[in-house]
């Protein structure tokens, strides 16, 4: 909850309104920050985890990280690798 409380602090929302349905612009934007950070620094949670933890179901979750560009997908990596392989790059 640390984490969550501040993007709260640096997008200017309470805790409430991030764990609420509301769905204002500004709030989901913090939400959305929020979800992504607590994914980046806590990789081992589950989106299902993720959407207990902010009252969402997994699907949910997976959409903001896919809007926010947070998500990265084993496939995603795969294709990276193979691609800095093949361009010399590694």
């Amino acid at each position: 909850m640390a984490l969550i409380r501040e993007v709260c602090a640096e997008h200017g929302v309470k805790l409430a309104e991030i764990l609420s349905p509301d769905r204002h612009a500004n709030i989901v934007r913090a939400r959305e920050a929020a979800i992504r950070r607590v994914h980046a620094e806590r990789p081992n949670l589950s989106y299902p985890q993720l959407g207990e933890l902010f009252g969402r179901d997994h699907s949910s979750i997976a959409a903001a990280l896919d809007r926010s560009g947070g998500r990265v997908t084993r496939s995603d990596e795969w294709r990276k690798a193979r691609y800095e392989s093949a361009a010399g790059v590694v």
